[in-house]
């Protein structure tokens, strides 16, 4: 159970990566979500689609190289 505590100064690298996987599961679900309104709602088509799926993409990666910088 050693594992489990945290120091004060570091995260888990589980939790770490936990974090990670939400934050790229989340920001793809919403580029998804507007990908279909563009395309859909707005009538944009496949390029509204392809715009708000890379936009959701890019926005996780953004917070993943966020956070990669705030761990050092």
């Amino acid at each position: 159970m050693n594992h489990i505590k945290k120091n004060k100064k570091e995260q888990n690298l589980p939790l770490y990566v936990v974090q990670l996987g939400f934050n790229v599961l989340g920001t793809t679900l919403g580029g998804l979500l507007l990908g279909w309104f563009l395309q859909e709602k707005l009538g944009c088509g496949l390029p509204g689609f392809l715009f708000g799926l890379l936009l959701g993409v890019f926005s996780g990666l953004w917070i993943i190289l966020k956070q990669i910088l705030n761990q050092k």
